[in-house]
């Protein structure tokens, strides 16, 4: 089974997450089937930190994770507009922080 990742959602059945790429996968290893996880380049807003496999998943099934070339991005960053940055001097920019978490 191919499961295609792709952000743009460029191909038909795509996943356009790789957390739902994933998902799907597991499911897929948990029922003894073998996967290929595809790739595509593009911005993914998000991380896969929180990927397991169910126990036994993987020892009658294999997992291939495969790239396309291009530039592939993983970052659980926002996207704030150009506008919204303060300029500090010396090229630095800042923006506020309304969160209670992180640094």
């Amino acid at each position: 089974v191919t499961i295609t990742v792709d952000p743009a959602a460029t191909k038909p059945g795509a996943f356009r997450t790789l957390r739902d790429g994933f998902a799907e996968a597991t499911k897929r290893l948990a029922a003894g089937a073998g996967v290929r996880v595809v790739i595509r380049p593009g911005v993914y807003r998000e991380s896969v930190s929180d990927f397991r496999l169910a126990d036994g998943a993987g020892k009658t099934a294999t997992l291939i994770i495969e790239g396309v070339p291009g530039k592939t991005v993983i970052s659980g960053a926002d996207v704030y507009a150009a506008s919204a940055w303060t300029p500090e001097g010396d090229g630095l920019f800042s923006h506020p922080w309304t969160h209670e978490f992180g640094n």
